[in-house]
């Protein structure tokens, strides 16, 4: 199985893009095992992504591009008396509405966990960070888009849609990932694609009938590109080492900044556009009522052809009449 690019977040509350610029100074180092030990910022650096957007007066794709702001920040750790030193690139957005800092990191759980804990002063012993930060709440990101719009997503897989928002245009080609980790059927997770995924009558049952999808696998492609990543119920994405965009030039994911690029972009053109559509849509409950029903008949009907009994039969009579209701 491929091994996915992770992506963790971190929420800085009650502070401004400027306030958080002054603050990357709490730099230090710490003395453990006799080895010493470095954590400290980079300088905010500005990037850019350039994609194709369609211009519908002139009936063609122009260029256009996106600036954002990444800084890399430095932590060590020890592994067998050896220090390990990492650069963790950081993409910093910010809420201004809210009021808020939202950081996305490259890496897994433990990198986030010291982002948090060594350089913004969460859980630290060390004073002088810890006073750098005091005025604000650091938190890990439990939830930002609910069932609906993970079910929403898969309905607009299922119903072949092409999709367009602000001259965006783009459709989901493939949902090759499902995670269940409710409380009915423990951590369920199920991987393939395309057909051999969302034929599968387990994944029938878990979009018909459980309550707690927490995320799922996309595949998405639009003029120039696929991006292929696994959405977390909690924002965060995990992304393929096969993505390519190709708009205007390829990004590939062995280059340095690449996957931060593909990041952004996913958060501001992708996710952002999703999300628009699916607060427009009129009858999202009871389209994604009938969704459900239709994924229940069909894992009947496979049921059905594995099977004579007439229990399978009355189950699809009384289906078919909720989906007429």
């Amino acid at each position: 199985m491929k091994k996915f690019i992770l992506s963790k977040e971190l929420l800085i509350k009650n502070i401004n893009y400027n306030d958080f610029v002054s603050k990357l100074t709490g730099d230090y180092n710490i003395v453990q095992d006799e080895k010493e030990l470095k954590f400290k910022w980079g300088n905010i650096e500005e990037k850019e992504v350039s994609y194709f957007l369609y211009n519908e007066t002139l009936d063609k794709y122009d260029t256009t591009n996106l600036n954002f702001n990444l800084v890399k920040a430095k932590i060590s750790s020890i592994n067998h008396d050896e220090i390990i030193e990492k650069d963790v690139p950081i993409l910093v957005l910010e809420d201004s509405i809210n009021n808020n800092i939202q950081l996305i990191i490259k890496g897994d759980n433990n990198t986030q966990k010291k982002i948090r804990s060594k350089l913004l002063g969460k859980y630290t012993s060390n004073t002088r960070v810890k006073n750098l930060w005091k005025e604000h709440e650091v938190e890990i990101v439990e939830k930002t888009f609910d069932l609906k719009f993970l079910l929403w997503i898969i309905k607009m897989y299922k119903d072949n849609a092409e999709l367009a928002f602000d001259n965006f245009k783009f459709k989901i080609v493939d949902i090759f990932y499902i995670s269940d980790n409710g409380i009915y059927m423990g951590k369920m997770k199920r991987t393939g694609h395309g057909k051999t995924l969302t034929e599968d009558p387990i994944i029938k049952a878990i979009i018909s009938s459980i309550e707690t999808i927490d995320s799922i696998g996309i595949k998405i492609v639009f003029e120039g590109g696929e991006i292929e990543f696994i959405l977390h119920d909690t924002g965060e994405i995990d992304l393929s080492p096969e993505t390519d965009v190709r708009s205007p030039v390829t990004l590939r994911m062995d280059i340095e900044d690449n996957p931060e690029k593909i990041l952004f972009f996913i958060k501001k053109k992708v996710l952002g556009n999703l999300f628009k559509l699916f607060q427009l849509e009129k009858n999202l409950n009871e389209d994604i009522k009938l969704m459900k029903l239709d994924y229940l008949i069909e894992m009947i009907k496979q049921l059905e052809e594995l099977s004579s009994e007439i229990v399978v039969d009355e189950l699809l009579k009384g289906l078919y009449s909720k989906r007429i209701e």
